[in-house]
């Protein structure tokens, strides 16, 4: 089995009260699906890669319905997410709510879905990583079923957001971001962070010019760490009729919630959701190119490897992330085949 870290994920379904859990851990990676699935879903077994060689895990549930085997294009093809419904089911004269529907995600294609899709809907991890091993609860169907993701061990740099001028400046990578220190009016005049390297604070250069209120934000280092940002851009008329579109009120978004700068109206909006809260971090490096006020802004973000539960309630937050980030799935792809 593998010893990677991981994300645990879910588990999605019902609650399984009565019913039996079930864990195949973790391995190298997933070759091939089989299902059994009428208007529910009755079983599922895995076949995992363990460095090499196939590994058949155990079925769980009842043999019943459609069988049904997605098999992946190994070892170029894996699975990086999956979703689904769950409902209510009569079982031996019993109610019981259960899984309904897979969908199965991979680096390449969607498989599926397999079942009704009816009942309540669910949403599986964002593609950051490649799922590794399945657990959930079982009894005569599915009741509920979770994944190990082994994240993406990268850095992804995204952005600039804004515009075009300016010149270029580049602050590195670092463990982490510590402190921002922004001075702005109506506009974003410049921006100065302080790094976290192996511990030790590190202060950066100061990028634009020293107007308007400064305003710090202070992070609660090492617990509380920088996830995405996003903010604001417009034409702004800048000495001797000279139009620059700058960069405005940066929302920084962290671990915890959120700090909002308020500023006047502007026409244009960018955000960077690629990384859930739970999944990735802000670790150093924002580079822009700056003249004397802030025209465009990015980040260089880390994937996370420590282990976390994403807690199905959180769903509607996922949907909203992960519409924005399909966009970006295909960098994501191409970075980690690199």
């Amino acid at each position: 089995m593998a010893n990677e870290q991981t994300i645990t994920c879910g588990p999605f379904g019902g609650p399984g009260t009565t019913a039996t859990s079930w864990d195949d851990k973790t391995y190298t990676t997933v070759r091939e699906v089989i299902l059994h699935a009428g208007t529910e879903i009755h079983s599922i077994q895995l076949v995992y890669d363990n460095q090499g060689k196939p590994v058949y895990g155990q079925q769980h549930g009842s043999v019943g319905g459609t069988l049904y085997k997605v098999s992946l294009a190994y070892p170029g093809e894996y699975l990086v997410s999956i979703s689904g419904h769950f409902g209510q089911c009569i079982y031996n004269n019993k109610k019981y709510v259960v899984l309904k529907s897979l969908i199965f995600h991979s680096n390449t294609k969607q498989h599926g879905p397999y079942g009704p899709q009816e009942g309540s809907r669910f949403l599986g991890p964002l593609p950051i990583g490649k799922i590794v091993g399945f657990f959930g609860k079982k009894g005569g169907r599915l009741d509920s079923i979770g994944v190990y993701v082994k994240p993406f061990p990268t850095r992804i740099t995204v952005g600039p957001f804004g515009t075009t001028g300016g010149q270029q400046w580049d602050d590195g990578t670092y463990s982490t971001v510590r402190e921002i220190i922004i001075n702005a009016g109506a506009l974003i005049d410049s921006i100065q962070v302080v790094y976290d390297s192996e511990g030790k604070p590190v202060m950066g250069e100061m990028h634009g010019s020293k107007s308007g209120n400064q305003h710090r934000v202070i992070l609660d280092y090492p617990d509380e760490f920088l996830v995405s940002f996003s903010g604001y851009y417009g034409q702004n008329l800048i000495g001797s009729g000279t139009h620059w579109n700058i960069v405005q009120t940066p929302r920084n978004s962290r671990n915890g919630g959120q700090r909002i700068r308020k500023s006047p109206e502007v026409k244009q909006v960018f955000g960077c959701k690629i990384l859930h809260p739970y999944l990735g971090a802000v670790c150093g490096n924002f580079d822009t190119k700056s003249p004397f006020l802030i025209p465009c802004i990015q980040h260089h973000s880390r994937m996370t490897t420590e282990p976390d539960t994403i807690q199905p309630q959180q769903q509607e937050t996922m949907q909203k992330i992960r519409e924005e980030m399909q966009a970006q799935l295909d960098v994501l792809r191409q970075v980690n085949e690199a």
